[in-house]
């Protein structure tokens, strides 16, 4: 097989699993975005710190559901995230 065939089969699974995630369910292939609207939505932010460990916990604040995702995201840039909340960089 090709490689840049399997690139774009790969690229096109990887989309897919994406769209799933969204609640779109295959046989999207493509969506097209015709307008978009800034919207602002609650969402609750806990740090969760043990010995040197630091974890964030995301809760949307409408439904009250983990988001695992935004959780994951936050705790791997955690330094980024503590600075753009306004606190220290690390804890002492």
């Amino acid at each position: 097989m090709d490689a840049a065939f399997q690139r774009r089969l790969d690229a096109r699974n990887a989309a897919r699993k994406v769209l799933a995630v969204l609640g779109v369910d295959p046989p999207a292939d493509r969506i097209s975005v015709e307008r978009t609207t800034l919207t602002y939505h609650p969402l609750w932010l806990g740090l969760l710190t043990r010995g040197g460990h630091e974890r964030f916990i995301a809760v949307d604040g409408a439904s009250g559901q983990l988001l695992p995702a935004v959780s994951d995201v936050l705790t791997a840039h955690v330094q980024w995230a503590r600075e753009s909340l306004g606190g220290p960089a690390s804890t002492p």
